[in-house]
Parts: C-alpha cells; sequence; structure tokens
C-alpha cells in the first residue's frame, strides 16, 4: 500500500481479495451484499451479489428495464478478508418496514417525556415529528 490515499489503498486490497478469491472485482457492485457465512458443510465461504452477465459478458438489465440484475453468489472462502474489513449487508424489506412501524408509532404517540428535550431542534420537537410524519406519508411503500 502506497499511504497516499487511504481509501485507493484499500479499494485496491478489497480488489486483491476478491480476484484471490475466484471473484471479478468489477462484477460487484460498489454496494453489494458482502459478508462471510457458513456454506455447504459448514465451511466460510464469501456471499456476495453481483451483476447478473449475458453469455456474452455485458451486463443483463433488470426485469424493470431500470438498472443492472443483480444476482446471489456464493464462493468457498480460500484467502482471509483484510484485516480492516467489514461486512455489509443491505437492510431486507421486512427490516425496513418494521422501523417505518417504529417511526410511525414514535410519530402517533409523541415525545418520550423521560427523553424529550424541549427545544432541541428548531422549531420545537412538534416540529421535527412533522417532519417525519411527511416523510413517512410520501415514503411507504405502494
Amino acid at each position: 500500500m502506497t499511504g497516499e490515499d487511504p481509501i485507493d489503498d484499500r479499494r485496491k486490497a478489497l480488489r486483491a481479495w476478491l480476484t484471490a478469491n475466484g471473484i471479478r472485482p468489477r462484477d460487484v457492485p460498489i454496494n453489494a451484499d458482502l459478508y462471510l457465512a457458513p456454506g455447504p458443510g459448514g465451511t466460510p465461504h464469501i456471499h456476495y451479489e453481483a451483476f447478473h452477465l449475458t453469455s456474452d459478458g455485458h451486463q443483463q438489465v433488470d426485469e424493470r428495464r431500470q438498472r443492472a440484475a443483480i444476482e446471489r453468489r456464493t464462493t468457498p472462502l480460500l484467502v482471509e478478508p483484510p484485516a480492516w474489513w467489514e461486512p455489509h449487508r443491505k437492510p431486507t424489506r421486512d427490516q425496513l418496514l418494521t422501523l417505518m412501524a417504529s417511526l410511525r408509532k414514535l410519530v402517533d404517540d409523541g415525545p418520550p417525556t423521560n427523553l424529550a428535550v424541549w427545544g432541541e431542534w428548531e422549531n420545537g420537537y412538534s416540529s421535527a415529528l412533522d417532519a417525519v410524519q411527511t416523510a413517512l406519508e410520501t415514503k411507504e411503500p405502494s
């Protein structure tokens, strides 16, 4: 590592690790799930998302024709990840819906009296809750 750009050095190290494990780095989206978990027989595997490729190696478009199609893949762990590496798993739809329900409950129930400190937000706590309420109403899944 050069030490000149720590972020670039980490990207290079991550690409080298993926390559050492038989994964083409360019096939893995930047925000892909990438984590270690047991595979068949309990051996450690890398679980990751990758672009779905056509037979000639190009990225396949998803069923909505909006972005590249993604597929889940698994490969045996051959080389340990860099010491600084942390796994990444995006929240599931169910986790996000649970979070939205919790936010809705917070808005509907009002401030917790033992925790709320009035005046911490511009225009007060009720203004902050109004903003959350508006966001929930306009961003809920259909």
